[in-house]
């Protein structure tokens, strides 16, 4: 499978994301990188009783969601960063593209978030439904 190169620079990540006068893209991108780690571990925690390996996979993905959030939040300029490890969901078996830039462009197009980054509920809530009802990979994880 050919994918994203990940771990990837900075400055590949933001290319993937339209711009916006909101700011930063790579601010947009470590906003919605922490709503996918409060979505994976919320989901780990409900399928812990029911689905212990759905709720491993989860945390496994927590965990890859918390290292892209300490890549953003890095003092290098964006473009000379490593972003870690991130799933991802692949594209026609060919190309994959990463559940953070993916839930940033979802949003970014509808242009409701704050960009403050505070935990909004409706941007969980839209994490939480691209775990649950996409295919995603773990990157570096064998399936």
């Amino acid at each position: 499978m050919i994918s994203i190169p990940w771990p990837m620079r900075g400055s590949e990540a933001i290319g993937l994301v339209s711009r916006t006068n909101l700011g930063d893209p790579s601010d947009e991108l470590l906003c919605c990188a922490k709503h996918l780690v409060v979505a994976a571990s919320e989901l780990a925690r409900d399928a812990q009783a029911t689905d212990p390996g759905r709720a491993a996979r989860l945390r496994a993905a927590e965990t890859q969601f918390r290292s892209v959030v300490a890549s953003l939040e890095g003092i290098l300029p964006v473009g000379r960063r490593t972003i870690s490890l991130s799933p991802v969901v692949p594209i026609d078996g060919v190309k994959s593209i990463p559940l953070v830039t993916l839930l940033t462009y979802i949003y970014d197009r509808k242009r409701w978030w704050v960009t403050n980054c505070s935990v909004d509920p409706e941007l969980v809530a839209g994490a939480k439904e691209l775990l649950r009802d996409l295919k995603w990979e773990l990157p570096g994880a064998d399936d």
